[in-house]
């Protein structure tokens, strides 16, 4: 892949969790041209020797993080990744997967008030 952006869309797509472009990135050693992608990318495709050379103390990380919404799917994939490899997260998950664990719904019709069965809203 001689273009970065190329590169760029592959490590995406790895960051992702596209099992197929993280084997194909850790196996070239491909890294998003955006330095500070570089940190995250790592550390999402649990590359922890890199990772730690490129962001000893986290900072990167957690700036990265920190910029996150907090129903980006990415701060779950970032959890994930750091209870894979023992490592201290970089920031809490979404919402939504506290709802997955406790079992609760977050369900509900627009402009009803939440009501949907067999009530009709005018």
């Amino acid at each position: 892949m001689d273009r970065p952006e190329d590169r760029d869309v592959l490590c995406r797509l790895a960051m992702g969790g596209d099992r197929i472009a993280r084997t194909v990135t850790v196996q070239t050693g491909h890294l998003p041209s955006r330095r500070e992608d570089v940190a995250p990318f790592l550390f999402l495709t649990e590359q922890w020797d890199r990772y730690d050379d490129a962001d000893p103390d986290g900072r990167q990380l957690r700036k990265y993080a920190g910029k996150l919404h907090r129903y980006d799917e990415l701060r779950d994939r970032l959890c994930a990744a750091a209870d894979n490899g023992g490592r201290d997260r970089p920031c809490t998950e979404t919402d939504r997967s506290f709802l997955r664990r406790s079992g609760a719904t977050a369900h509900g019709v627009s402009g009803s008030g939440g009501f949907g069965h067999g009530v009709s809203v005018h």
